[in-house]
């Protein structure tokens, strides 16, 4: 889309205004003065019309971090190419801006700009499009022509819940027969020992020097089964939230316990609807909660024990599955919630 810019409407009503002289005083000068600047007008607009075939303008945008959390800001950049010699100045319209932010000349030139994450997810930042403007800034041509790059943003932990887990709240999680890392490896389980690979073992428990020497995937015995696990439960059923907001706050808490449980050296199963995620890492525990959404799945008992369950309201079915499955500490993030009777079950509500 080509348009003239304040300058080129400027010079336009210009021309038309010494045309006009010329046409009451009949003075040659005039209409070879008029003439002069409207053929300027064309002409900038003209060139700016091949502007992106002259120029040839090519768009790379980089970020200063592709999994950042919720709350986080980053640093976009773009970077510019066009052909040298020519000298088009452009300007950047950047997604979810309202403002174009201009180009310094060159062939080369790159531009910056601070973009705050406030929704987890995969998103798109980078470029909506280009602006070229044309000789004398007569004329410009705008190009919508995306040009991003996709990120993942992590949920955000829960600072209260953290320093809660930190300072003793451990033992909210823990139960009463569960075995100590220490313990365990003096069971009889000899340090290093391993056992072939299963599906759902994770990379990093593969012994990869011991694998190679065998042909065969081997993993870590003691990074499995000589850990203690936990298991918490995320309720997804859409009627449980009232407000996304309260969804959001649950996929925070949950992560804050797979995290802080994984530090204290623990094995981590998460039940969210009707996935399971066994034994993550860090990284695969937030990347995987980063996509997670609503959805119309009744929440069933979980098989074994379960350390906690993160729901934002307490239905019937809720209820009823809790009952049967009696959690060590229940998280609930709706407020209106609050007042519900959980008998023998550790509560903490998190709210805004």
């Amino acid at each position: 889309m080509i348009t003239l810019t304040r300058r080129g409407w400027g010079m336009l009503f210009g021309a038309f205004g010494v045309w006009g002289s010329w046409w009451l005083i009949q003075l040659r000068d005039l209409w070879y003065l008029a003439a002069f600047l409207l053929v300027l007008v064309l002409l900038a607009t003209a060139i700016t019309a091949l502007g992106p075939r002259l120029a040839r303008v090519e768009v790379q945008v980089s970020v200063s971090d592709p999994t950042p959390t919720v709350g986080d800001t980053i640093l976009v950049t773009a970077h510019v190419r066009q052909r040298a010699g020519l000298g088009f100045r452009l300007a950047l319209r950047w997604l979810d801006a309202e403002h174009s932010t201009p180009l310094t000349g060159g062939e080369i030139s790159r531009e910056s700009i601070h973009q705050s994450l406030s929704q987890r997810g995969r998103q798109d930042v980078g470029v909506a499009g280009t602006e070229i403007l044309g000789p004398l800034g007569l004329a410009s041509r705008r190009l919508n022509r995306r040009v991003t790059t996709e990120i993942l943003v992590l949920p955000q932990l829960i600072p209260e819940l953290e320093e809660m887990l930190s300072g003793g709240g451990q033992q909210l999680l823990t139960e009463e027969n569960s075995a100590s890392i220490s313990s365990l490896h003096s069971s009889g389980i000899p340090a290093g020992a391993v056992r072939e690979y299963q599906a759902g073992d994770t990379r990093r428990q593969i012994h990869w020097k011991q694998s190679a020497r065998q042909g065969e995937l081997l993993v870590n015995l003691h990074e499995q089964e000589n850990q203690p696990q936990r298991t918490f439960l995320l309720v997804t059923h859409r009627r449980t939230y009232h407000l996304p907001v309260e969804f959001e706050r649950a996929v925070s808490a949950v992560a804050t316990l797979a995290v802080c449980s994984m530090r204290e050296g623990c094995r981590v199963r998460l039940a969210c609807g009707t996935d399971t995620l066994e034994n993550p890492s860090v990284d695969e525990a937030l990347r995987y909660l980063a996509v997670l959404e609503r959805a119309d799945v009744v929440t069933e008992p979980l098989e074994g024990t379960v350390h906690a369950v993160v729901t934002g309201g307490l239905s019937a079915t809720v209820t009823a599955a809790l009952e049967e499955m009696s959690p060590s500490l229940l998280i609930i993030t709706s407020p209106g919630h609050a007042a519900a009777k959980t008998p023998g079950w550790s509560r903490v509500i998190v709210d805004d």
